[in-house]
């Protein structure tokens, strides 16, 4: 399983806090879309879909049932390991890994 969270701030006309889980499928293409368009875009979000709409396009998922883990229970805590390095680099050896894993499983990512 992944679990991949992202908080962003954004001018919104409406302040009121959404939880919802998209389907990465859904998040790939809704960026690959986004990131060919300048200007605003347009997201609303519906008891069992997201709709993203720009000048240009709309693009519209399903969204997955249920509510986001938990995940700050589950990681654990106080770690004493810090690695830092190239984050090119890293990326390029994933990719190099990525290339033994099985596609079903994805294993590395």
């Amino acid at each position: 399983h992944r679990l991949a969270m992202c908080s962003m701030s954004a001018d919104i006309e409406h302040a009121d806090r959404h939880q919802v889980i998209v389907p990465r499928k859904g998040i790939l293409e809704m960026a690959r879309l986004l990131t060919e368009q300048d200007g605003t875009v347009s997201i609303v979000l519906g008891q069992h879909h997201i709709r993203a709409t720009t000048g240009e396009f709309t693009f519209t998922s399903k969204l997955v049932d249920g509510k986001f883990p938990d995940y700050e229970r589950v990681l654990p805590k106080g770690g004493d390991k810090l690695v830092l390095g190239d984050r090119q680099a890293l990326r390029e050896a994933f990719s190099r890994t990525a290339i033994l894993s099985n596609e079903k499983y994805r294993g590395i990512r």
